[in-house]
């Protein structure tokens, strides 16, 4: 069997494997970087072939050792192309599939994303028998999710080559965690949301301040506020960075109320606590000046202000 098709049968079970999940939960990202593989079918190892023993030499010397000749430069990039074309295949066979069964498709929309994401990562299991780490990483960075945002939001940051490859690993390394984690209750948020954040004080420490202004755009443009208004009102330079991470925060404040399942009337009482306890840290920051100057939009995260 060539490895193409073997690459097929592989995908085939693992397509057949995932259908059958329903119990995932469902997911409202629509990235489809790398993700955790639940099974990989492995080949046999190849056979051990032995070489019968030279005649001796009349002098001793020293046999350089003789290996398969490497792939060409040609029918590597042949074999990316034609992994890549599988699995596009797949792909758009599997996305057919659901579009034709509707609310009928076996496991439902958590079942079909799940099938995605465990074809994504077989096709990176697959580059990686082909190129080698430099490579393979090299590929990410174009194909990825992880690697698209960078180049999207640090290609213009004058972010050097190391810093962006940095970023890059700790991305990604957080959309593979996550890639097949389709629980989305309260605790489950709230623990990935301080994850989140952590990989976000993560880069901050990778590029510095004035770097990691650009990279936060992939949030919205809240922290760009923050500077613009610290800016404005002659603040000290850390405050959109204070103003940030008082918000951070609040969010996690929010999902971990959120997770004790408590009375409603409970939980409302505990989420305007936090509200209050957000906006008198802010206030603490801005000072008296700046307060009087401060405009809706500069909040518009924050409820009960």
């Amino acid at each position: 069997m060539s490895k193409s098709s073997l690459r097929l049968v592989v995908a085939a079970v693992l397509l057949a494997l995932a259908v059958g999940g329903g119990w995932w939960q469902q997911t409202a990202r629509r990235e489809r970087g790398a993700a955790q593989s639940g099974t990989n079918q492995s080949s046999p190892p190849p056979p051990v072939v032995t070489t019968p023993p030279k005649p001796a030499a009349p002098a001793p010397s020293a046999v350089p050792e003789t290996r398969a000749p490497s792939r060409s430069p040609a029918a590597q990039a042949a074999e990316v192309r034609k992994i890549q074309s599988d699995y596009e295949e797949m792909v758009t066979r599997v996305a057919a599939e659901f579009s034709a069964a509707g609310g009928k498709f076996p496991g439902g929309l958590n079942a079909y994303l799940r099938q995605l994401a465990l074809l994504e990562r077989e096709k990176w299991q697959d580059f990686a028998a082909v190129l080698s780490p430099p490579e393979l990483e090299d590929l990410k960075m174009t194909q990825t999710r992880a690697g698209k945002e960078v180049q999207h939001w640090l290609g213009d940051a004058g972010a050097s080559e190391e810093q962006r490859r940095a970023v890059f690993r700790l991305q990604q390394e957080f959309d593979e965690r996550y890639a097949l984690a389709f629980d989305f209750t309260p605790a489950v948020m709230a623990r990935r949301e301080t994850q989140r954040q952590e990989l976000q004080e993560a880069i901050l420490r990778q590029l510095g301040p004035e770097k990691f202004a650009a990279w936060l755009r992939v949030e919205g443009p809240d922290f760009a506020r923050f500077t613009t208004f610290a800016e404005q009102q002659s603040l000290p330079p850390p405050t959109a960075l204070e103003l940030w991470r008082i918000k951070n925060e609040f969010i996690r404040a929010r999902l971990e109320i959120a997770a004790l399942a408590q009375p409603p009337s409970e939980a409302k009482f505990q989420q305007d606590v936090a509200a209050k306890a957000a906006l008198a840290k802010i206030m603490a920051v801005l000072g008296p000046s700046a307060q009087v100057a401060m405009t809706g939009d500069l909040l518009n995260w924050l409820p009960y202000k």
